[in-house]
């Protein structure tokens, strides 16, 4: 019989183990459809905590962004449309030319380090903002992919006093126990 429990509980220990060791996944994806005529900006955020993200408990591990421009049908050779992207305080684009494919263009990256994993990781919140500098265009969406992976977190378990409290009630209740199977 003890053998049997050793063996349930040793189970359970794996499932939970290997299910803490897999990645969580979380996307935000903005819709703007928004014209932004040379020397405007048009800003919006990335927002992943309403899925469940917890910055106390999740680090993120890897970002990926993506930003898709639409032409405004400028006359043909007219597609010098340059760009600033800045996330959160960090210039990601500077000056950056739009290449234009079938009069759409794809802007966007990858990160595994620095302050843009930094940024989101610290309140699951990040912010972008696009400058037209030459040009104008079109923004129809904007893109967030975002992996985490669970950390030790202080605010899962009771304060001291209280684990205490538990596991004096827990000891409690099996010697109770103990001694009432002990009398039959």
């Amino acid at each position: 019989m003890k053998a049997k429990i050793l063996s349930i509980l040793a189970g359970a220990g794996l499932l939970v183990g290997a299910q803490s060791a897999s990645a969580l996944v979380f996307y935000d994806v903005d819709f703007p459809i928004q014209y932004v005529a040379q020397g405007e900006t048009v800003t919006g955020s990335f927002n992943i905590l309403k899925q469940g993200y917890d910055p106390s408990c999740m680090e993120i591990y890897w970002v990926g962004l993506e930003f898709l421009f639409r032409d405004d049908h400028d006359r043909f050779g007219e597609h010098k449309e340059k760009i600033t992207l800045t996330l959160d305080s960090t210039t990601v684009a500077e000056g950056q030319t739009l290449s234009w494919f079938l009069g759409f263009s794809l802007v966007g990256g990858i990160y595994t380090s620095g302050t843009i994993l930094a940024d989101l990781s610290e309140d699951g919140i990040l912010n972008y903002s696009i400058t037209a500098k030459k040009g104008d265009f079109y923004l129809k969406e904007a893109g967030l992919l975002a992996k985490a992976r669970e950390v030790e977190c202080a605010q899962r378990v009771p304060d001291a006093g209280g684990t205490l409290a538990f596991l004096g009630l827990g000891v409690a209740a099996l010697m109770g126990a103990q001694r009432r199977f002990a009398a039959r």
